[in-house]
């Protein structure tokens, strides 16, 4: 049952719209171990905001280990792929 430990985290982004492609697409992806780790993710402005709450010191550490994982993967593709760099 998630709950004992939680983390919040705030990443800013460039603009509000790359913080909600982000929010979206990592959004998807639920965690494994749901009695053990639960994340709710939001953004606020240009600010991606993710709330971790965990069974575990250790469920904490992998859940949020992971998720920077997804974060950056989606961020690399931003940054190759978003067509606001190369104009209209």
């Amino acid at each position: 049952m998630p709950g004992k430990y939680t983390l919040d985290v705030e990443i800013p982004f460039p603009n509000d719209r790359q913080a909600q492609i982000v929010c979206t697409t990592i959004s998807q992806d639920k965690p494994l171990k749901a009695d053990e780790l639960s994340h709710e993710l939001t953004t606020k402005g240009s600010s991606l905001l993710i709330h971790f709450a965990a069974a575990s010191n250790r469920s904490l550490r992998v859940g949020v280990n992971n998720m920077m994982d997804n974060i950056g993967t989606a961020i690399e593709c931003l940054d190759e792929l978003d067509l606001d760099k190369f104009g209209p």
